[in-house]
């Protein structure tokens, strides 16, 4: 992240016009102003997702001058990833492809999706931006080269934010609400909730099903099925149709992840090894670690039953990856790898995943069938604070085999239990532990894992984890 101070958080305008153009800016800094001044309406609604980013952005200047303290918040702090990526790419060959589908609104996320990682990826590789324009098929976004000339092709697909999708059309049936309780003076407060399978396209039906029980005069909770959506109406004595709307955080979730992966397949080559980036929706209501866990088999059956071209699909949410606490750098959950055991061929040479965190070791690959295997790593990440006291999703340490078949994760995941995660042949256990005096401050913590056929037992610094299956 950017070292920014209340007196130069303005003067990154300069990067953004040099980088992405004057007009643009110029359009983006135009919509802001029209809102600044609260003249907001269904047609100030932002023509591109960088113009709401831009908006955050004035604001946060705005607020930094008048309380003369530095704050940007984390819409910001989005926006500056945004220009910290591009300037990494900057020396790379056809990196204004990039650059063109972020100005397009329609590729604006998956463009910013693909800046990122190909910049996390030029730590330890060679990195080109596919020049897909002399293709008549659609490519992968980018090729990794070693130091041996070993190549590995990179697809990045951002899903599109289903909630802004929706909102639009709640919005309107909120509206319409509106307007039949004030026809039939209905005195009530309305909360319409969409459930998993809603489809924007039943607008009509549920705008009729609505007005029907208002009419009635109907009082009380309503699931619609067939339609996907409940509607809670309750009876208030000041108020004619006072009515809001929520979004269930996984409406449309599962079907999308669906077709990504397989029209990624159709873009990455056969008989190559690839990798794909799958970036989760902008969802505030989403719970990562749940969904992951949740979902983690129907996603693995898609990969491996779908695709035979794809060896490893890393999943990673929205949030911004690093926090500071107590001047320290601080990782933060936000990703998943999904090795496909099924893949035409398996990564047979050393890679390092972006996701690789505190241990220099690529793992084996260990099969959990054999009698037993012994795995010694260093903790290099040497907490300088009592671990019962770090934010809930740090991680302490992540490390992956090259194929990405076999992976050990040590992180405080939400629920303030310390977490041990394990891939092993594609398959995803976790353990749990409330012990909170496992991890030694300000010395070089060792690692020691014992996995055989029925358990898996874990050391650290000698001492033996009581862990808790989940």
């Amino acid at each position: 992240m950017k070292e920014i101070s209340k007196e130069t958080l303005k003067d990154y305008k300069k990067k953004f016009i040099e980088i992405l153009g004057e007009k643009f800016i110029s359009q983006a800094e135009n919509y802001s102003m029209q809102m600044l001044k609260k003249r907001f309406d269904k047609s100030l609604y932002p023509k591109h997702p960088f113009f709401y980013f831009w908006h955050q952005y004035n604001l946060d200047i705005l607020y930094t001058a008048s309380h003369d303290i530095l704050y940007y918040s984390k819409p910001v702090r989005y926006l500056f990833n945004i220009l910290d990526n591009l300037e990494k790419i900057k020396s790379l060959e056809n990196n204004n492809r990039i650059i063109k589908k972020i100005l397009n609104k329609s590729d604006f996320y998956s463009a910013v999706f693909e800046a990122e990682i190909a910049a996390i990826y030029m730590r330890n590789y060679s990195v080109q931006i596919i020049d897909d324009s002399i293709n008549e098929k659609k490519s992968p976004d980018l090729c990794l080269i070693d130091s041996n000339s070993n190549k590995i092709y990179v697809e990045c697909k951002a899903l599109q934010n289903v909630k802004l999708d929706l909102i639009k059309v709640l919005s309107n049936i909120s509206d319409q609400t509106k307007t039949f309780c004030k026809k039939y003076k209905f005195l009530a407060k309305i909360l319409i909730k969409t459930k998993i399978g809603f489809n924007k396209k039943d607008n009509n039906a549920i705008l009729c099903k609505i007005r029907q029980i208002i009419r009635n005069k109907q009082y009380g909770r309503f699931v619609i099925d067939t339609l996907h959506v409940e509607i809670t109406i309750e009876r208030v004595f000041y108020n004619i149709g006072s009515v809001k709307y929520q979004i269930d955080s996984n409406t449309e979730f599962d079907n999308t992840i669906k077709k990504e992966i397989k029209k990624a397949s159709k873009q990455l080559y056969k008989n190559e090894f690839n990798i794909l980036h799958l970036q989760l929706p902008i969802n505030e209501g989403l719970d990562f670690e749940q969904y992951i866990n949740s979902h983690y088999d129907n996603i693995k059956k898609i990969l491996e039953n779908d695709t035979s071209n794809i060896n490893t699909l890393v999943i990673s949410d929205f949030s911004c990856n690093t926090i500071n606490y107590l001047n320290q750098e601080i990782e933060q959950i936000q990703y998943f790898i999904m090795p496909n055991i099924n893949a035409e061929k398996n990564i047979n040479f050393d890679f390092k995943y972006p996701c690789t965190l505190n241990c220099d070791n690529i793992l084996p690959d260990i099969d959990k069938s054999c009698i037993k295997s012994n795995i010694t790593l260093n903790i290099d990440f040497t907490p300088n604070y009592a671990w019962g006291d770090i934010p809930c999703g740090t991680i302490i340490l992540n490390s992956v085999s090259s194929s990405a078949f076999t992976q050990f994760r040590i992180w405080k995941s939400h629920d303030n239990f310390i977490t041990f995660e394990f891939v092993l042949n594609g398959n995803h256990e976790i353990y749990k532990t409330k012990n909170t005096n496992i991890i030694v401050p300000f010395v070089r913590n060792e690692l020691n894992i014992i996995i055989e056929v029925e358990n898996i037992n874990i050391y650290i610094n000698n001492k033996k984890i009581n862990l808790t299956n989940i």
